[in-house]
């Protein structure tokens, strides 16, 4: 996707539990040039931001609504696919409050507009922005998603 790199490869076998501060805290096979590894093995990464904005619209009270979400200079939505109490509570909290009630499926407080950001968000509940939840991508979403 992002091309091969040059130069040597300097690590191989990496496995990360996800709560190393440094990729260097992760397993890995060690420091060396590694000839069983060639750059079409070459990773690449897509950063979450943490300066993600969220609102509620379309309730009738401030601490409900359809989430909406501020990313690549648009305002978007959610698809519905897997969401639950877990991904409500991040939402929530990312908007100050210390947990969520429910969590509203089938474009409860009305259909959205605009792009569609996320789908099969999949949150553990202890991420701090909805972001860091599992996705299938920023914009990515199955055809079965609308805004209906």
């Amino acid at each position: 996707y992002y091309g091969e790199g040059s130069g040597p490869v300097w690590m191989s076998g990496l496995s990360c539990t996800g709560i190393e501060n440094n990729i260097t805290d992760c397993y890995h096979n060690g420091f060396t040039t590694s000839s069983h590894c060639s750059h079409s093995s070459d990773v690449g990464v897509v950063c979450a931001s943490n300066n993600l904005t969220v609102r509620l619209s379309g309730g009738s009270d401030h601490n409900e609504g359809r989430v909406e979400v501020y990313f690549n200079n648009a305002w978007g939505t959610i698809c519905d696919s897997s969401w639950d109490i877990y991904d409500a509570n991040v939402v929530c909290r990312m908007l100050g409050y210390s947990s969520a009630l429910l969590a509203r499926p089938s474009s409860y407080y009305g259909e959205g507009s605009g792009p569609i950001w996320l789908d099969s968000v999949g949150c553990t509940g202890r991420e701090s922005s909805i972001g860091e939840c599992y996705h299938l991508g920023w914009g990515v979403h199955s055809s079965s998603c609308n805004h209906r």
